[in-house]
């Protein structure tokens, strides 16, 4: 049983390791490429060139070939300006966040494998999965095939769930420390930051709103903001996450102390 418990933390632990090194290298990616694009900036800004340049672009008409676009120096200044400013910090973020739940959920998978039992945990605003379609049972040529079905019916139940739901459950399932902890909440708004993004073009609307909750930045109609300060915010908010749920399921299942993490 000890040894059962060891191989699933060291699991748990691989993918700590995981998403903290990709969430490092996105900021690295930030700290080589912006520089770049504002020397870019910098000689656009200097241009005397006022007639369209030409660029090619991809286009498809049966097969890719490509077309193109004029954009004068300006116009390129400002689209480089805006990348810069925002743009592939949004972009990024929304990566890094996906990435994220990509992580929780894995992590969630592997300890339902090990404890089954944790299906059955039962947080009001999550559907609970008792039923087996008769089709799943028939072509299931195992047990483990049908608690994973079970466990992936679970996951996407627990994806669609309110913020404080969605933690609740990582918190039982894991048996982590979340309630109260800032730093949860300031990831169920960077989730929220994130929905707008993808849904609403980054601005503001009441869902945010309520998503938010007392972290919510700025009101309906404004455009939610993702500079550099909030995108190494949320990239330092995962990866303490990332380690609050690596020292809770080490305590969990008593794996020997390990040295630095990879980073």
């Amino acid at each position: 049983m000890k040894r059962e418990r060891t191989a699933l933390y060291n699991k748990l632990y691989k993918l700590h390791l995981r998403i903290v090194k990709e969430l490092n290298n996105s900021h690295l990616f930030v700290q080589k490429v912006i520089p770049l694009i504002q020397e870019e900036v910098d000689k656009l800004n200097n241009s005397t060139h006022k007639d369209d340049r030409v660029y090619h672009v991809p286009a498809r008409k049966g097969k890719f070939y490509n077309t193109e676009a004029f954009r004068t120096d300006l116009e390129l200044k400002h689209i480089l300006y805006n990348i810069a400013e925002h743009e592939l910090y949004e972009n990024l973020l929304v990566t890094n966040i996906s990435k994220f739940e990509g992580y929780i959920f894995k992590s969630l998978n592997e300890v339902i494998e090990a404890y089954p039992e944790k299906l059955q945990i039962n947080i009001a605003g999550i559907s609970s999965v008792k039923n087996v379609p008769i089709e799943v049972v028939l072509s299931s040529s195992s047990h483990k095939e049908i608690l994973s079905y079970l466990i992936k019916e679970k996951l996407v139940a627990i994806s669609y769930a309110k913020p404080n739901d969605y933690l609740k459950f990582i918190e039982q399932a894991l048996s982590v420390k979340l309630e109260n902890n800032e730093c949860f909440q300031d990831y169920i708004e960077m989730k929220a930051t994130r929905d707008l993004i993808v849904h609403n073009s980054g601005i503001i609307n009441d869902v945010y709103i309520v998503k938010s909750g007392k972290k919510g930045r700025g009101s309906v109609g404004e455009r939610i903001i993702v500079d550099k300060s909030y995108f190494d915010m949320s990239i330092g908010t995962m990866k303490r996450i990332s380690g609050i749920i690596k020292r809770d399921t080490e305590k969990k299942f008593n794996s020997p102390s390990r040295g630095a993490s990879s980073k």
